[in-house]
């Protein structure tokens, strides 16, 4: 991304397009700190795959843009804006599950969406926070091990080469050196849930290194007369080529009784998406 935005530079200073004063942002102090150019009579370049609008004489369905970048992917949807922020990669890091399988990770963010990849089941039962601190406690089968993916609002990094995008609050929009996250896909059972200790996959994508990212986790019982009540949960899980789920259980009650009724009792009309990112180069 730096690449081309370097060669896009070179090519308008080349046509003597590109003004000296550095001006991205509405804000003149962030964007003079700002790899960026507002252009005169440019307005849109088409480089490969990307459009780039750099002034306010770009247009949307005729109508003036305000002033500020936006980069179109190929299919039309912006890819980069002032305005936005995607989520970019936080961390990782490895969790083991005990021998009653469980586990937990902590990290600090501010809005952060997470990601499992785990050849093995896993549940997230739940997450808590304090501020920026945040818990996160995972169920699986007993010695299982994760990676955890944490993706976040984009923060500066102190980066001084490359292209970086300031919001008109003064926030970080987008820095060319971050790695965002790279949505690949994303896949729900069809009709309803997999039943108890049933699972379901699919494979829609390539051979690559995925993590999986679950809508909500769905929780409920499975009361087995006589004996005693399974509290049950999706739990998710990745291969090569996409991811799946399976219902299976996290504790038990230990006492059933007819008020806990018979058989699987969890939401089965409302499946949940698995979504599917692509961890290849993190």
């Amino acid at each position: 991304m730096a690449k081309l935005f370097a060669m896009f530079y070179r090519l308008a200073r080349s046509l003597g397009q590109v003004t000296r004063r550095w001006q991205l942002l509405k804000s003149p102090s962030r964007g003079a700190r700002s790899i960026g150019a507002s252009l005169r009579g440019l307005g849109l370049l088409a480089l490969g795959a990307l459009t780039v609008c750099l002034s306010t004489a770009c247009s949307d369905g005729g109508n003036d843009m305000p002033a500020g970048l936006t980069v179109y992917g190929d299919h039309g949807f912006v890819q980069i804006t002032d305005s936005y922020s995607n989520l970019a990669f936080r961390q990782k890091g490895g969790v083991s599950l005990g021998s009653n399988g469980r586990g937990s990770y902590s990290f600090n963010a501010t809005r952060p969406m997470v990601c499992v990849q785990s050849s093995s089941p896993v549940a997230l039962l739940s997450s808590s926070n304090n501020g920026t601190a945040w818990t996160l406690a995972f169920n699986g089968s007993p010695g299982a091990s994760l990676t955890v993916f944490v993706f976040d609002e984009p923060v500066p990094i102190g980066s001084n080469f490359g292209l970086q995008v300031f919001k008109a609050d003064g926030t970080l929009a987008f820095d060319s050196n971050m790695n965002y996250m790279k949505i690949v896909g994303v896949v729900s059972p069809p009709g309803g849930v997999p039943g108890y200790n049933q699972s379901w996959e699919s494979s829609p994508l390539s051979g690559g290194s995925y993590a999986a990212c679950l809508s909500y986790t769905r929780t409920g019982i499975y009361s087995i007369p006589g004996t005693d009540v399974i509290y049950v949960a999706d739990h998710m899980y990745t291969t090569s080529t996409g991811g799946g789920l399976r219902l299976q259980g996290f504790a038990k009650k230990g006492i059933w009784d007819q008020g806990d009724g018979n058989g699987l009792q969890v939401e089965a009309g409302r499946a949940p998406q698995l979504v599917l990112v692509d961890v290849s180069l993190l």
